[in-house]
């Protein structure tokens, strides 16, 4: 999937539409066209931040509003084959972003790096999601609150967020969207409660594995069996992990070299289809951060991993006591517990309830 374009757009009382920013540089936008994806975002009276996916001419495209108070939306331009709904969780991720940094134009330096992000996007794996919680502070603070609390309203999380990270420009729908499709929250409203509920019911980890890949050197199970003795899991190893695993092209280097062993920068390059110039930036970055080593073998350099990033999910055992002692000391109300641990057996089987 390769979008057309990716474009900042802000209405003006006076004038209408305006183009703020688009990249890349050379993609045509016509004002009917932003007027067009405005129109279909306020029509009605709610005019409130959200996600729409809709067809103008031969384009399909997915936009984002950050509702009527700040006025701005970001949209996708799209060739006609593609499915605009594929990109909501990225493209509400990027808009986000930028809706916070309107002041100055901040934002516009970063769109290479936002449009990169939404041209792999459909393509990531479900770790890939899943891990790029831990990248993203809103949903990171998010997780860390439900770890904690096990359920939370979204009322609460809304001004815990607004609180704790100073962020105003944001949708907590659009923020719990690719946790909720991804396994790891659910939400639904429960009897007596005022504001819908966010319930965990998956927690994860990210660690750091040997490689286990069978016919290696010597010298390079020597290399996984030191790096290994000496390891010790931390908060920053864990960002870079998370980097590891969310990088689309860091990770087909990382799972190339776990399929086919022992390679080149040129035989990497032939196998992932990253030009070899962009190669070895990312095998500069992958051999300071102890994901591969160099061997020379025949005269050429080849690279083995040593290591490599996994998620793994789990049941969150822990919250079952939690809750009920919340419950018992008055902080929880007993139909949202009774609802927190149903979800809890129906997301497992009922084999640890």
């Amino acid at each position: 999937m390769l979008p057309i374009g990716l474009i900042v757009v802000k209405w003006d009382n006076k004038i209408g539409t305006v183009l703020e920013a688009k990249y890349p540089e050379d993609v045509v936008v016509s004002p009917d066209l932003t007027m067009k994806i405005y129109g279909a975002h306020v029509l009605g009276e709610e005019r409130e931040a959200g996600f729409i996916s809709m067809k103008v001419d031969s384009l399909n495209i997915a936009s984002y509003f950050a509702g009527i108070e700040i006025n701005y939306y970001v949209a996708l331009l799209l060739k006609p084959t593609e499915d605009a709904t594929a990109f909501e969780d990225a493209l509400i991720e990027v808009a986000s972003k930028i809706f916070e940094n309107l002041g100055e134009k901040k934002y516009v330096e970063k769109l290479p790096e936002f449009y990169k992000f939404l041209e792999k996007y459909p393509v990531l794996t479900r770790d890939q999601k899943i891990a790029s919680v831990l990248l993203d502070p809103i949903k990171s603070f998010v997780f860390k609150t439900l770890l904690e609390h096990g359920c939370v309203t979204k009322d609460q999380l809304q001004e815990d967020i607004v609180k704790n990270l100073g962020v105003k420009t944001f949708d907590i729908n659009a923020i719990l969207s690719s946790m909720i499709k991804s396994g790891l929250v659910v939400s639904e409203w429960v009897e007596g409660v005022p504001s819908e509920v966010v319930f965990l019911i998956r927690d994860f980890e990210i660690v750091r594995v040997p490689s286990n890949i069978k016919k290696i050197p010597a010298n390079v199970k020597n290399a996984i069996r030191d790096f290994f003795s000496k390891y010790k899991q931390s908060p920053r190893d864990t960002a870079i992990l998370a980097r590891a695993i969310t990088d689309p092209e860091i990770y087909e280097i990382i799972k190339a070299l776990k399929t086919h062993g022992g390679m080149s920068t040129k035989e990497i390059s032939e196998k992932t289809e990253i030009p070899e110039d962009k190669i070895f930036n990312y095998i500069g970055w992958l051999r300071r951060n102890n994901f591969i080593i160099e061997v020379e073998e025949t005269n050429q350099s080849k690279f083995y991993l040593i290591s490599e990033p996994m998620v793994i999910t789990f049941y969150p055992e822990y919250q079952i006591k939690s809750v009920i002692e919340r419950y018992n000391e008055g902080v929880l109300p007993a139909k949202q517990v009774i609802r927190y641990l149903l979800f809890l057996k129906e997301a497992y089987g009922g084999e640890r309830m």
